[in-house]
């Protein structure tokens, strides 16, 4: 994520939140070998996920 968006942004402060730069809109999320490590952010992934297909929509 900080190679794409930049130095400035963590995955913590950023996961849920729509980041648009450039014209492109990002929603950062939890790395899928989080989700293995701990599985109580998969609630977050499947939130996030959500948020993409309504956008979408």
């Amino acid at each position: 994520m900080k190679n794409i968006l930049g130095k400035e942004y963590g995955i913590t402060a950023s996961r849920g939140k729509w980041i648009e730069k450039k014209g492109i809109s990002y929603m950062p999320t939890w790395h899928p070998a989080a989700l293995l490590r701990d599985e109580t952010k998969k609630i977050d992934f499947i939130h996030d996920l959500k948020l993409v297909l309504d956008k979408y929509k």
